[in-house]
């Protein structure tokens, strides 16, 4: 962005040749739905993921907190809200979802339709068995298919994106959007702490 922004001579409204998420800071800055506006000017389009200052002085109360904006930490986070939980997902990375970037070589191999219990090694076998009841490759897939994100079987059950694996953590972000779920980036864990309730303490505020 930095580049685009040059090329345009540092001239407002900044015009950004292609999609990118803004984490702004600024006093002036005012999200309003999809629409962000910086020093009078309005750019829509724009989704809000989180805000990279927060008030170190409060504590930032939730029902849950989920240490990492992974896979499992994204869907755990989704179904939580799901059933009304007050639901927070702190991650040290700028973006959500790395790992799932590069799954599959950029394309997500992102389930497998012959998924079963007794394919997973475990010291209790009975909890593969509980958790893929609950929630099964199917439910998965029909997820994708809501969001009209194509994909085909390479083999032996495996599913992958037609195109890109970015579509998958687009997808998992506005589930979690969805659900009421916020997402903080950019944040280190320095402490975690259990008293009567538990504690996490990051880089840049404590919930």
């Amino acid at each position: 962005t930095v580049k685009e922004m040059s090329s345009n001579s540092g001239a407002l409204p900044y015009r950004l040749e292609s999609p990118c998420a803004l984490i702004i800071g600024a006093k002036d800055s005012v999200f309003s739905g999809n629409s962000f506006t910086l020093a009078g000017y309005q750019y829509s389009g724009i989704r809000q993921v989180a805000r990279c200052r927060l008030n170190q002085s409060s504590i930032h109360q939730f029902d849950a907190i989920v240490l990492g904006a992974g896979a499992a930490g994204l869907l755990c986070a989704i179904e939580a809200g799901k059933r009304g939980r007050r639901i927070a997902i702190v991650e040290r990375a700028e973006r959500a979802g790395k790992k799932i970037q590069i799954s599959g070589g950029g394309r997500c191999n992102f389930t497998n339709i012959y998924c079963k219990a007794e394919d997973f090694l475990s010291a209790n076998p009975h909890f593969a068995k509980s958790a893929l009841a609950r929630y099964t490759p199917a439910d998965f897939i029909a997820m994708v298919e809501t969001h009209g994100i194509p994909y085909h079987e390479k083999s032996r059950g495996q599913l992958f994106c037609d195109r890109s694996a970015d579509e998958i953590v687009n997808m998992l972000e506005a589930e979690c959007r969805a659900a009421g779920v916020q997402l903080f980036l950019g944040c280190d864990i320095r402490e975690v702490q259990r008293t009567t309730e538990f504690i996490v303490r990051t880089s840049s505020a404590e919930f």
